[in-house]
């Protein structure tokens, strides 16, 4: 059983300027969103969402490398969190 927890305590983000925080929320033209947004409080911890292992850094953009991130996994799932800065 895969058991995905919010990494911030919070939910969801709900519909904004930037269009819904839900899976597969319509993006614009026929892309879909392939995440979910949680609300998250400036400076405050993020947890994994998982049991796992961080495997490397990443980008969500290969064009903009200011933006940065994780990719964690263990047997069952792969998660990459984005727009965050990970402790070194």
């Amino acid at each position: 059983m895969i058991n995905i927890i919010s990494p911030t305590g919070l939910n969801p983000r709900g519909t904004d300027a930037f269009g819904s925080g839900a899976f597969r929320s319509p993006r614009g033209g026929s892309r879909l969103h392939a995440g979910v947004d949680y609300i998250c409080i400036i400076g405050q911890d993020v947890y994994a969402p998982i049991s796992g292992k961080i495997t490397r850094l990443s980008h969500p953009y290969a064009d903009d490398l200011k933006y940065q991130g994780i990719v964690m996994n263990n047997r069952y799932i792969e998660i990459q969190m984005f727009y965050l800065v990970p402790n070194s």
